[in-house]
């Protein structure tokens, strides 16, 4: 049985064939062997006595295989020829017409069972590649779900295009633990308890709604990071996870930011007698910061001495005030006026330390500043 190669007839199967005359066996695409001339022709061809063939070009294949009388069966996929099923035989002895209708129907069995096994390997590879496909993308899905879950888990404390940066390939590092300087805001309700306590519920709720959505967008637009929200207070630092110039100064104007804001809603809620209002304190120092919890889901948090004293500052500040360490306005320089309310001891710091309250304003309150 011979199949076309690259416009040359190889043997694919074979039987009581020499090895001899197989390896000389590769027959070109020519109307001067039987073989070709059955592949051009699409049809049977008889030949009895091949030495008496006068326009057979093949002489040296007839010497090493010995072959006499040939009959050449063409295999065709539909009208269009892939092999040769060839007999041969090294006496001069004739094929009967019975004998050539056989080799013609097992010619034509032997299309069927190799179109069949074709069709079979195609399946068996399109089978495996749509397993590996399937695999691929259950690996792609849960991939994008975990990436889906991070960003929306990062997005609770960072603004867009930060959460984007810790995102990206060169900010995987961002939120393993570390060492830096950080600003820290704290900001939380006054008389919210005994507020609460009085409240309904649903009036809770929308109070606490909205100091959270309103932090969160002065938070974003002034490029800060949410690290802690505690029911009616809340713990912003600048300077990570992406270093920014002058944290400080941004810091003050973020909580002056907030003061505006947030005096704004207390006085709304005034009008629905809700005695609320609210205080804010900024420290700035060392911290240890990064992502903590369980693999499935993890926090991103702050902890040092900076975040106590900036909580302590938010708890003694009055209403609407702004109390400043003496290092938070040392690093702001001139950029605001500050007063001095007294050396205090602060619960949880070993030493007393200079408080300052903030009473500056900014020129344009809210005003968006640039990385």
């Amino acid at each position: 049985l011979f199949d076309m190669v690259d416009g040359t007839f190889r043997i694919a199967a074979r039987i009581n064939v020499s090895d001899e005359f197989a390896d000389v066996s590769e027959v070109p695409l020519d109307p001067g062997t039987v073989i070709g001339r059955t592949f051009i022709e699409k049809r049977t061809i008889h030949i009895e006595d091949l030495l008496a063939w006068k326009d057979y070009t093949r002489p040296e294949n007839q010497r090493v295989g010995g072959q006499r009388s040939v009959l050449c069966v063409p295999l065709l996929h539909g009208d269009a020829p892939f092999g040769v099923l060839n007999l041969m035989r090294k006496q001069v002895r004739a094929f009967s017409d019975s004998q050539i209708r056989l080799a013609e129907t097992f010619a034509d069995q032997a299309v069927i069972a190799i179109e069949d096994a074709r069709l079979l390997a195609e399946l068996a590879s399109k089978t495996q590649k749509l397993s590996d496909l399937n695999e691929n993308l259950e690996a792609q899905v849960e991939e994008q779900a975990a990436d889906l879950s991070r960003h929306v888990q990062l997005r609770n404390f960072l603004p867009d295009k930060i959460a984007e940066a810790v995102l990206s390939d060169e900010g995987s590092d961002l939120l393993t633990s570390h060492r830096r300087n950080i600003a820290a805001v704290f900001c939380d309700l006054r008389r919210f308890t005994s507020f609460s306590e009085s409240a309904e519920p649903e009036e809770v709720f929308l109070v606490l709604q909205q100091f959270h959505a309103e932090t969160s967008r002065i938070v974003s637009e002034l490029n800060g990071t949410i690290v802690t929200r505690m029911g009616d207070g809340v713990l912003i630092v600048l300077n990570d996870p992406i270093p920014i110039d002058e944290p400080v100064t941004k810091a003050l104007r973020l909580a002056e930011t907030l003061r505006t804001a947030l005096r704004e809603l207390c006085q709304q809620w005034q009008e629905y007698e809700f005695d609320v209002g609210f205080g804010i304190g900024v420290a700035y120092g060392y911290a240890t910061l990064g992502t903590v919890g369980a693999e499935s889901y993890q926090n991103y948090t702050a902890i040092g001495t900076v975040v106590n004293v900036a909580s302590r500052l938010s708890d003694m500040a009055g209403d609407e005030e702004i109390l400043v360490t003496q290092r938070a306005k040392t690093e702001a320089g001139k950029s605001f006026d500050f007063e001095l309310k007294g050396k205090l001891d602060l619960k949880g710091i070993t030493r007393a330390v200079n408080i300052y309250g903030l009473t500056s304003s900014m020129e344009q309150a809210g005003e968006v500043l640039d990385d």
